[in-house]
C-alpha cells in the first residue's frame, strides 16, 4: 500500500480542480515484474536509478489520463508538496522534482469496488534509509527470504513432530528439498 500526497506538475500552475492527490508507492527492485505490470511508455526502474543519481518515478496509466490527458507524460517532472512519504518521512530525496521515466498498466491496489487511482511509484533504490543499509543484491534478498522460511518449517516440523496424524506427512518435507 502507499500514501495518498500532494503532488504539482514542475513548470504547471496549479489550478483547483488539478487531480493533485496520487498514491505514492515505494518499490524494490523487480517489483512491477513482479506484479505482472506492462510498461505502456517509457521503462521500469533499473539498477542506474540510484541514490546518487537523478530522481526518478514510475507513474500508471490512471495518473497518466489525469494529470497529462493526450500528452506524454515521460519526461515531466512531479514536484512533491508533502513533507514525507509514510513512515520513511524526508528519506525520499527531497521534495523532487521527480523525472517520470515510464508508465505502467493500472494495478488495482484500491479495496474492491473502487475505482482505480493515480499512483506514483518511486524505486528504494533513491531512499536514504535503504540506499545507505548493507548493499544486498535481489538474489541475497531472495535468499534470505527463502532461509527465513526454511527455518519456519523447520520449526512447525518440530511442534507436529510428536503428533501421530502429522508424522507420515513430516517426512515429505525434507531437507534435501530445500
Amino acid at each position: 500500500s502507499g500514501w495518498r500526497l500532494p503532488f504539482q506538475i514542475e513548470g504547471r500552475v496549479a489550478q483547483p480542480a488539478d487531480y493533485a492527490v496520487a498514491q505514492h508507492i515505494c518499490v524494490s527492485s523487480g517489483y512491477l515484474e513482479a506484479i505482472g505490470a506492462t510498461i505502456a511508455a517509457g521503462r521500469a526502474f533499473t539498477a542506474d536509478d540510484r541514490i546518487d543519481t537523478e530522481p526518478v518515478v514510475v507513474v500508471n496509466q490512471t495518473f497518466a489520463a489525469r494529470v497529462f490527458p493526450g500528452e506524454d507524460p515521460v519526461g515531466r517532472r512531479i514536484v512533491s508538496t508533502a513533507r514525507g512519504i509514510g513512515p520513511l518521512g524526508m528519506n525520499v530525496r527531497g521534495r523532487g522534482p521527480f523525472r517520470i521515466v515510464g508508465v505502467v498498466t493500472d494495478i488495482h491496489q484500491a479495496p474492491i469496488g473502487q475505482a482505480s487511482e493515480g499512483v506514483i511509484y518511486h524505486t528504494l533504490r533513491q531512499i536514504f534509509t535503504i540506499a545507505k543499509q548493507e548493499k544486498i543484491t535481489t538474489a541475497q534478498a531472495a535468499n534470505r527470504l527463502a532461509e527465513e522460511r526454511i527455518a519456519k518449517i523447520s520449526r512447525v516440523k518440530q511442534i507436529y513432530a510428536g503428533r501421530s496424524e502429522f508424522r507420515g506427512r513430516l517426512g515429505e518435507i525434507s531437507p534435501k528439498a530445500r
